[in-house]
């Protein structure tokens, strides 16, 4: 699966996502676009799905025209992401056309200070 990862994905995901040729928007030179003109490119170019932590994507588009699956994190935070990343392969594994998956992600807090 062709998978794009947004401007505020940390691109250190990509290493874990094995099985999927993942890129990233500053791979494509698509750092710049924003999101409609950003999902729209992604579906010229073949991705199925992107992924993305702007929980507010879903609602400022509209998702009946598009082709592409939209797969939310809810948070940019890389080792809580790490963390997760099995949440994460599962909603890539169910993505469909025109869908929508959140992948809520727990924070990870570091060592518990006493």
């Amino acid at each position: 699966m062709k998978v794009l990862l947004d401007h505020n994905v940390p691109v250190q995901l990509s290493r874990l996502l094995t099985g999927h040729e993942v890129l990233t928007t500053r791979e494509m030179l698509w750092d710049l676009l924003e999101n409609g003109d950003l999902l729209k490119a992604a579906e010229e170019e073949g991705f199925s799905v992107m992924v993305s932590c702007d929980q507010s994507i879903f609602y400022q588009q509209n998702n009946d025209i598009r082709r592409i699956d939209l797969v939310v994190l809810s948070t940019n935070d890389w080792p809580s992401i790490a963390q997760s990343v099995e949440a994460v392969r599962i909603a890539l594994a169910s993505a469909l056309p025109r869908g929508f998956e959140f992948v809520p992600i727990p924070i990870d807090r570091g060592p518990s200070r006493r």
